[in-house]
């Protein structure tokens, strides 16, 4: 529209200008044309009625140079923004241009950058190591959509290679860089590398401080873990995990796979292993569980051989083929469970348990009134052969002998726990490389 008017005008202009000259060009030829003759007869015949016809002649004569000004006017005012606008079209190209070389310098200096860095983790020695971990983890920082992912994989494959569990013995881990790269990783605020799923399989991490982290989907399995403090594993893979005198406290287990993790001497207190996580043959040996959550849940072929078991919930859960042998079990609900059976009380104590329930095929041989064998527990469990079951610690319970079975404990007893004990520590985590 603003083209088609601008069009029009500059038209106009010229067929005025046109005009214009002409007239020019006609009384210069007829030198003997009478200006004010005719000037006087055109007004007398545009106003014959009006004394002052050449006065408004001369207006209109005056008005006529005036348009042709402003139109003049108008067309270098034109002109003049037309080769601003050029001029400005011209300077963007340039800009764009010089922008698209500094981009792709910067990029070149990025790589260069990338490729210096990830040639310092290779280093020896630790401050270029960390130097290295620094300079990643600023590139990712100032370039998340190209750079951050894979410097989360690098960094991760570093904890892999260099405190593998196989490859390494715990001298041999740099536990600085381990510990910078998980501050850099998981603890930081900025959300650079949030969404990613970490890959730190058969990774040692007993040196490393995991407190407050938030693992989504994260790969730990075969790894040695340490004390932990108010940590999420949501939806992450414990395979084989072991937590060898661990304190797990607040820590929440939503989603996540424990088959056959162990936790040998740990300490959980205040933990959730409820309906979303998954309890497959994992084993308690000597561990103290208060407040443990297991509510909804199976724990079906888990052990809790020689544990401390006080105040934990097993509301709605299936309890079958468990062992609890030589365990102490304290302040514990299990008149809700779903199925009860085929579980393993030798030995154990109980005080404050209430097992209103249906139980079929369960071996309370040598079980006691109290908290158990807990302390050096072999040796004591020598110790407590030949007594009789007690279940005085036990607030509501009715054996079927023909099902379970209450009677003394003898060698044999104490023979079979110790090897299911030592069996299970000989299945401590052994990983092949041709399961990675």
């Amino acid at each position: 529209m603003k083209n088609t008017i601008k069009k029009r005008l500059i038209s106009l202009s010229y067929k005025l200008l046109a005009f214009a000259i002409l007239i020019i060009i006609i009384i210069i030829i007829d030198k003997s044309v009478n200006i004010i003759n005719q000037f006087e007869l055109l007004s007398l015949w545009l106003y014959p009625n009006n004394p002052d016809g050449n006065g408004e002649l001369f207006k209109i004569c005056l008005s006529f140079l005036g348009g042709l000004g402003i139109l003049f006017g108008l067309y270098v005012s034109y002109r003049r923004a037309k080769a601003m606008e050029q001029g400005v079209l011209r300077q963007k190209e340039s800009i764009d241009l010089q922008n698209k070389q500094i981009s792709i310098t910067r990029k070149a200096q990025t790589d260069e950058r990338f490729k210096n860095a990830v040639e310092h983790l290779g280093d020896t020695k630790e401050p270029i190591i960390l130097g290295g971990v620094a300079e990643l983890n600023q590139i990712a920082k100032e370039n998340r959509t190209e750079y951050s992912e894979i410097i989360f994989n690098i960094l991760c494959s570093y904890i892999r290679s260099n405190a593998n569990i196989i490859k390494n013995s715990a001298e041999e881990i740099n536990s600085t860089v381990v510990q910078t790269i998980i501050n850099n990783l998981f603890k930081s605020n900025d959300q650079t590398y949030l969404g990613y799923k970490a890959n730190l399989r058969f990774a040692n991490l007993n040196e490393i401080n995991l407190d407050g982290i938030l693992f989504y989907e994260a790969d730990l399995s075969f790894c040695y873990m340490p004390s932990i403090k108010n940590t999420i594993f949501e939806d992450s893979n414990l395979d084989k995990t072991e937590f060898i005198l661990s304190e797990l406290i607040d820590i929440d287990f939503p989603g996540s796979k424990l088959h056959q993790s162990l936790f040998h001497g740990a300490y959980l207190i205040n933990v959730k292993m409820d309906e979303e996580t998954e309890l497959l043959s994992t084993s308690f040996l000597e561990s103290t569980l208060i407040n443990v959550n297991f509510d909804n849940n199976s724990v079906g072929s888990c052990n809790f051989i020689a544990s401390k078991i006080d105040n934990c919930s097993f509301n709605n859960s299936s309890i079958v083929s468990a062992s609890f042998a030589a365990s102490g079990l304290k302040s514990i609900d299990f008149s809700s469970v779903k199925l009860f059976g085929t579980n393993d009380f030798r030995a154990s104590g109980f005080l404050n348990v209430n097992l209103n329930t249906i139980v079929t095929s369960t071996n309370f041989s040598g079980c006691s009134y109290g908290d158990g064998y807990i302390h050096r527990f072999k040796d004591k469990l020598i110790d407590g052969v030949g007594k009789m079951a007690d279940f005085k610690g036990i607030t509501t319970l009715e054996i079927n002998k023909k099902t379970n079975t209450a009677l003394k404990l003898t060698e044999k007893d104490v023979n079979e726990i110790h090897q299911e004990y030592d069996n299970i520590l000989d299945k401590k985590t052994k990983p092949n490389y041709k399961n990675k």
